[in-house]
């Protein structure tokens, strides 16, 4: 490498690092940002004369943006020297080793999202600084005092002057809510959206926001002596911190680590990157020190690249069980997080334009989670002048009829007309979570729907072992323990039915909240938007959906006769110790405020979503909102959680 091409390196990285840090609008995946770096770090290695302080290897972040006030961090917030390989992490141990004698080490996640620092004084939250370029960052207190999960107020153990540093993230069950919720731009993943959230300029947009803070390191007098011991502290001043913090003794230990989260990595609620090992003794980190960059006591782990670059080689339209239509596109195979990937969801219609996605580009895919990976962008750079832009169907893929637009998406409307509908109703109603009929997989409800003997749900309940039998590969045998297995789960909870019936935006959670509302099947099938809405959690949309339902001729006979065929087990009603009472949640709890919910209801009291002078109580659990004010101001009372207990037991 030549002088000038080292120095049109960094103006590169540099590119990229504003694009990132500042405008939270990466042009490229962070696999290859990693690729870049690793050329720049090896490139100043073997010509060290040409390292520059301004060099990107000697910089933390990026420049905080003007629109905010700059404060300077009494302790340099750097970022962690990087290990790709298990060369680079024996190399971290043995330089550890070398002045430590049996060292002990902390493991644990390396969450994604954007650092942060809260300034405590006298127990008190006074400020939040970003990390910025390390050095000095942006004063974000005013957004950061609309985060639930950071405390305003500490307990008296805390010391006088106290520095909490962590990480701000959002849940990707909540980014994607986030995303369905915005009518503009979509953000292209949690990371951008925390950091993009955080620095609003007007807190109300930030106080919207699913936004959560987990700590992972705290500054001050009289704190405990370990990074596990601080961790557990923080967690008793009602801290979120990582759930997979560990001790660990060497190398063998860190590579065990790293693979249970990497097992882990598809089931935690947030995007993580890597993991993280530091020395876990607080006096012996002081004693190994640091670079101008890094601490010489952690080293950062990563993950396999979960992005990858590709071609795509064709898009066709794919029917969802609720008709939807979504976009899917056929790639050149290539791996990603150790898996060959062939395809990648483009959502919908309206994410397919706003992408311009088309066959032939060479796009970014990521892959998340265990659903099918996504297409992230297209490189305009390598659009071929032959690529083809996908206009939408108007026809139905797989059963032939015309297609309705509806806002961002096109939707078939033949329901269970329609084969691919009907076989994703009926794997839906089959699953885990619905009526859980063990034995009854993809395949065999593929030939079920094709050989026409179910047209609908509620047929699985009236096939025979004869019918079952004469399927291709289907014995007698066989074919008795499925009805056998279908016969034994006749009888099901409420809550189960409602989620087995697919209706539209009725998810687990949602069907938990209707079957502790209204008693029977009955009730449900006779309720308007009106009664929907009342209960707290159920907004338009979802109340909308289920009327709709309820009154589609269809579903209406598919639901009467399973009715009919199964028996639905109702929750028994406890003693109404809380008749006549009307009770608002706040805060957090040791159990979700959705327990706290159907506790209060199983006993006969009512939850409301607002305080007013109707208010018997409001139940007050940890950083509770504005309502403990407007309760204080009419003279409500308020309860705990033991509290209620109590109450319920009175």
């Amino acid at each position: 490498m030549t002088f000038e091409q080292y120095m049109s390196l960094i103006q590169e990285v540099d590119k990229h690092n504003y694009h990132y840090h500042v405008l939270d609008d990466p042009l490229i995946s962070d696999t290859e940002f990693d690729q870049l770096m690793k050329e720049l770090i090896q490139a100043e290695k073997e010509n060290p004369k040409w390292q520059s302080p301004q060099s990107p290897t000697m910089r933390v972040g990026s420049t905080p943006s003007n629109a905010f006030e700059t404060i300077t961090h009494q302790t340099p917030m750097l970022s962690l020297d990087n290990a790709f390989s298990d060369e680079d992490l024996q190399l971290f141990y043995n330089r550890i080793v070398k002045t430590l004698q049996k060292p002990i080490f902390s493991g644990e996640t390396k969450l994604d999202g954007l650092a942060l620092s809260c300034i405590y004084e006298n127990k008190r939250l006074v400020r939040a600084v970003t990390r910025g370029d390390g050095q000095t960052g942006e004063d974000v207190t005013h957004n950061v005092r609309t985060i639930r999960s950071i405390p305003q107020t500490l307990s008296d153990s805390a010391p006088d002057m106290l520095e909490v540093r962590g990480e701000v993230v959002i849940h990707k069950d909540d980014f994607v809510k986030l995303n369905q919720s915005t009518s503009g731009k979509v953000f292209a993943n949690p990371r951008n959206a925390a950091a993009g959230s955080i620095r609003q300029l007007d807190p109300k947009i930030t106080a919207k926001r699913p936004l959560k803070f987990y700590a992972y390191g705290a500054y001050g007098s009289n704190l405990p002596n370990s990074h596990t011991g601080r961790i557990s502290w923080l967690e008793s001043q009602r801290f979120l911190t990582s759930k997979h913090v560990k001790e660990l003794s060497d190398v063998k230990s860190f590579n065990a680590y790293h693979a249970f989260i990497l097992e882990q990595r598809e089931k935690l609620p947030y995007d993580i990157d890597g993991v993280v090992f530091k020395i876990n003794n607080i006096d012996e980190q002081g004693l190994l020190g640091q670079t101008a960059k890094a601490p010489r006591w952690a080293i950062a782990f990563k993950f396999p690249a979960e992005e990858a670059t590709t071609l795509v080689e064709n898009i066709h339209f794919q029917v969802g069980r609720t008709g939807a239509l979504t976009p899917v596109a056929t790639l050149k195979p290539v791996k990603v997080a150790g898996v060959i990937v062939q395809h990648a969801t483009l959502h919908n219609i309206h994410e397919l334009n706003r992408k311009d996605i088309r066959i032939g580009d060479t796009v970014n895919i990521r892959r998340a989670g265990d659903v099918i990976p996504e297409v992230i962008r297209h490189i305009s750079s390598k659009r071929p002048a032959d690529s083809v832009a996908v206009a939408p169907p108007q026809k139905c893929p797989s059963c032939g009829s015309e297609v309705v637009a509806e806002k961002t998406i096109i939707r078939c409307p033949a329901r269970y007309q329609c084969p691919a509908q009907l076989e994703g109703a009926i794997i839906h109603f089959a699953s885990k979570h619905a009526f859980d009929i063990q034995g009854l997989g993809k395949q065999l409800i593929h030939s079920l729907c094709i050989q026409k003997i179910i047209h609908c749900p509620s047929d699985l309940f009236k096939i025979n072992t004869t019918t079952l039998s004469s399927l291709p590969r289907m014995g007698t045998k066989s074919a008795k323990n499925i009805i056998d297995a279908i016969d034994h789960k006749r009888s099901v909870t409420f809550p189960r039915f409602i989620y087995a019936l697919g209706i539209r935006d009725v998810g687990r959670d949602t069907a938990k909240l209707i079957a502790r509302h209204f008693e029977t099947i009955d009730q449900l099938q006779n309720a308007t938007v009106d009664q929907m809405m009342q209960i707290d959690g159920i907004g338009e949309t979802t109340a909308n959906s289920i009327t709709t339902y309820m009154r589609d001729t269809r579903e209406r006979d598919n639901l009467m006769s399973l009715i009919e065929l199964c028996q639905i087990e109702y929750p028994q009603k406890t003693q109404s110790t809380l008749k006549d009472m009307i009770f608002v949640i706040t805060g957090t709890f040791s159990v979700s405020r959705t327990d706290i919910q159907g506790l209060i209801e199983q006993h006969g009291g009512k939850v409301s979503s607002q305080v007013s002078s109707k208010t018997t109580y409001l139940i007050l659990g940890h950083s509770p909102g504005s309502k403990l004010k407007k309760a204080t101001d009419l003279g409500i009372k308020t309860l705990d959680e033991a509290g209620l207990n109590t109450l319920i037991k009175s």
